[in-house]
């Protein structure tokens, strides 16, 4: 489908525009240049399905030079498939790519030690997901996702692009240990082969010791 460009956006098609299957513009009087430009819009699936498209650009003028179906140019256009099965650490958007490996730290005062993680699915899955926490769980007092005490959480392919939130909770233990960090991961399990077995970033929580010691 053809799109006008957002003008204030260039290179990405007007969001308001519902496209159309064709399209046609007018080069003005005494300008050559006509800039054509194809893309396509990203499906979030996963299925490596590639496919070649093509594109018919042709002119239609009073100008004799230009009288219709003179001008016909074919461009061949190949879309690959880029998207993958895998878990953010956070929001993403077109511009702004997901964060699916390395270390997504957070700091808290131990005794308001609670953190809160939004993650994602960053394509539609073709069967349930399951996510469980893993790692340092034993130090936390409570998990939850979306606000229910539990470690997994169950995905189902219609709701995958609703954002998830992991809140950890480490309890105020009055005992001097210091600044610690734990450390989990969110595993991935399904019958979806991309995503089965697929690991998030890492999750450090990083406690800022609140206790003091003092003699009486």
């Amino acid at each position: 489908r053809f799109y006008d460009e957002d003008p204030a956006d260039p290179g990405y098609a007007l969001a308001s525009d519902p496209g159309s299957a064709s399209a046609t513009k007018i080069i003005p009087a005494g300008t050559t240049t006509l800039k054509v430009m194809v893309g396509a819009l990203r499906d979030r699936i996963n299925n490596g399905a590639s496919f070649s498209q093509s594109v018919d650009v042709s002119l239609d003028s009073i100008d004799p030079n230009y009288a219709c179906c003179r001008f016909l140019e074919t461009f061949g256009v190949d879309v690959i498939d880029v998207d993958e099965s895998l878990i953010s650490a956070g929001k993403f958007l077109s511009k702004i790519p997901p964060v699916t490996s390395g270390n997504v730290p957070l700091k808290r005062d131990e005794n308001a030690a609670t953190y809160v993680y939004t993650l994602a699915l960053t394509s539609m899955p073709f069967a349930p997901v399951r996510l469980a926490v893993r790692g340092d769980v034993d130090a936390f007092e409570s998990i939850e996702f979306d606000g229910v005490a539990n470690a997994s959480l169950t995905i189902q392919p219609e709701d995958w692009a609703a954002t998830r939130l992991l809140s950890l909770h480490v309890a105020d233990d009055n005992v001097l240990e210091g600044n610690r960090n734990y450390q989990v991961t969110v595993v991935a399990t399904s019958n979806d082969t991309n995503y089965d077995g697929v690991t998030s970033a890492t999750l450090t929580s990083v406690v800022l010791e609140d206790d003091v010691a003092f003699a009486t």
